[in-house]
């Protein structure tokens, strides 16, 4: 706020004449006291603007950075549950592969749909809780061991702890000659239905030697 300068004639006294005389020490002090409070006034109001830009600056930034942490923490996310999708048609691939006789024996052997869970057939050895290894109740036929090896896959691919949130499974037939599957994973991703397709050919075992 601008301040009037003193009045040099409030600073004077009369003589004995009736005139004026100023005392210089006091007019120069009272002027450099006038000055210096107008600096820092203009000063002060300079300093408040400095600061409430550098305050929008500076909020604009951190608004920013906060808007690409959320987004990276998305997209993380979202990259580990792709893979995971992956990892479980990559899984129910090699099962087929070393269970392929049974798509010869049956073709529908290894075809399943949404909602079809398979058969525990007890076909492999399996783990407790302990660690103990328990082993397989049951010698299984090809096409049993089809139905088990559904049963294990979609009991991983819809595991509360370590599958996919909202998690679907299922296998489509969709050649002959030679067999062409599509494995299929369905998940949740923040609402949002997302799907992943693995597509596999099997070619037949080969056929006996002749004796």
């Amino acid at each position: 706020m601008f301040r009037a300068r003193p009045d040099e004639r409030s600073l004077c006294r009369d003589d004995r004449k009736g005139q004026c005389v100023a005392h210089h020490s006091e007019i120069v002090t009272a002027s450099l006291h006038w000055s210096a409070m107008n600096r820092q006034t203009h000063s002060s109001g300079f300093s408040l603007i400095e600061g409430l830009v550098a305050l929008t600056i500076l909020s604009v930034g951190l608004l920013g950075i906060s808007t690409m942490s959320i987004q990276s923490i998305r997209n993380s996310n979202a990259a580990q549950l792709r893979t995971k999708a992956v990892f479980f048609a990559a899984d129910m691939a090699d099962r087929v592969r070393t269970n392929k006789l049974a798509l010869t024996l049956d073709p529908a052997a290894y075809v399943s749909g949404v909602g079809d869970n398979g058969t525990d057939g007890g076909c492999t050895d399996s783990v407790d809780g302990a660690g103990n290894v328990i082993p397989a109740a049951n010698v299984c036929t090809p096409v049993e061991m089809a139905e088990h090896d559904i049963f294990l896959w979609k009991d991983l691919v819809t595991d509360d702890r370590n599958g996919l949130p909202g998690a679907e499974a299922a296998i489509e037939r969709v050649g002959s000659q030679p067999v062409r599957l599509t494995l299929s994973v369905f998940w949740q991703e923040q609402g949002e239905p997302q799907r992943y397709d693995l597509r596999m050919q099997i070619l037949p075992p080969p056929a006996p030697a002749a004796p």
